[in-house]
């Protein structure tokens, strides 16, 4: 006598999961895939400047009282926050960012790195 360990939720159950997580799986898999490659800085709510992540480069942050509070490295089409004057380090330990819509935020110096996406620009970079 054979004894049923799955009735027929159980198995409609496990594929639901098991279709759910491919979805998501898929969803960021996609999403890493689509490399932006122009990255934009704000500091203090207004905009420091736009970089293309297509030049190598590094990008020294200033306040509005013109003191370094950060130190933004551009190579290989990814960006990172290589230092920062906070006392945590958070946003350096965020490591290098490349697809878009991802963001490098840094709170105690209010600094926000985002990959916005395609720049069609002429230009390497765009500094207020």
């Amino acid at each position: 006598m054979l004894r049923h360990y799955f009735h027929k939720k159980d198995i409609l159950l496990i594929l639901t999961l098991i279709i759910f997580t491919l979805i998501i799986f898929g969803i960021n898999i996609r999403r890493s895939f689509h490399k932006g490659n122009l990255a934009k800085v704000t500091v203090n709510g207004k905009i420091f400047g736009e970089y293309s992540l297509e030049k190598d480069e590094t990008i020294t942050i200033y306040d509005s009282k013109k003191h370094r509070i950060g130190l933004l490295e551009i190579k290989d089409h990814k960006i990172r926050m290589k230092d920062a004057d906070c006392p945590d380090h958070l946003c350096v330990k965020m490591g290098w960012i490349s697809s878009k819509d991802a963001t490098i935020i840094c709170l105690p110096n209010e600094i926000m790195v985002e990959i916005i996406g395609d720049s069609d620009s002429k230009y390497d970079s765009i500094v207020n």
